[in-house]
């Protein structure tokens, strides 16, 4: 291969022109093959080709601005769009974390993020129904039923023993509390027995007092008798001597 430049007058031309020949030799069939065109075309040629490759620069890098444009506005709605729901849901569970189980989370969607907000909404309403069943329990109100959302549910399993545990204690110190209340009837019955016994033996006591007193009196008026009697028969005595 081989290039010439050389200056070519073409007829009519005032003056020549350069021009530049290519050549190369094709050896299967012996053949030298070449190629030729004026130097100025070639830089016409080129001229184009840097005005085509400058607009299509130019215009790639209008085509880049506009993309960049709206790819940060497409990512701004997206960003709005998943951001919000993923904040409102860290507020949400901020607050379950302290205790606060009044939270709410309103996005609904079909993507992963609104598969994440109705996973939060079935946690927040669990820990709302253990707290009410919880605040029940704590009024001592027995009546309410905790049903476990799984196998897996540890703490509603607590709960639901926790709850029969007290309902059998409630029960048997309700049972307690009638043996201790018939039993009471009967220490009342058998204190009225007492009382009416012991009122019959005071009464008893009396009468024994009151004829002890008698029994004293009398032997008091003997004695004063036998006294009047022996003084008489002393009197007898010396009346017969």
């Amino acid at each position: 291969q081989a290039t010439v430049k050389y200056d070519w007058l073409n007829a009519g031309d005032k003056a020549p022109r350069t021009k530049l020949a290519r050549l190369s030799y094709y050896a299967p069939w012996g053949w030298v093959i070449g190629a030729s065109a004026y130097e100025d075309d070639l830089a016409t040629v080129r001229q184009d080709l840097a005005d085509g490759r400058n607009q299509m620069l130019s215009l790639f890098v209008i085509i880049g601005l506009l993309l960049a444009i709206g790819g940060g506005i497409v990512n701004w709605f997206v960003t709005r769009r998943t951001v919000r729901p993923l904040r409102d849901m860290v507020t949400a569970a901020d607050g379950l974390a302290v205790g606060d189980i009044e939270q709410q989370v309103v996005h609904h969607g079909r993507d992963e993020v609104g598969r994440l907000a109705d996973s939060f909404r079935r946690l927040i309403e669990y820990l709302q129904s253990m707290s009410h069943a919880a605040s029940a329990i704590a009024r001592n109100d027995l009546r309410v039923d905790v049903e476990p959302a799984s196998e897996g549910d540890v703490l509603g399993h607590a709960f639901t023993e926790m709850t029969a545990n007290l309902r059998s204690v409630v029960a048997e110190i309700r049972g307690a509390a009638v043996d201790l209340a018939g039993a009471s009837v009967r220490l009342n019955g058998a204190a009225a027995q007492t009382g009416a016994a012991s009122q019959q033996v005071a009464e008893t006591m009396g009468q024994v007092a009151r004829g002890a007193s008698d029994q004293a009196n009398a032997a008091s008026a003997t004695a004063s008798a036998v006294l009047s009697l022996g003084e008489s028969s002393e009197q007898v005595g010396r009346s017969a001597s």
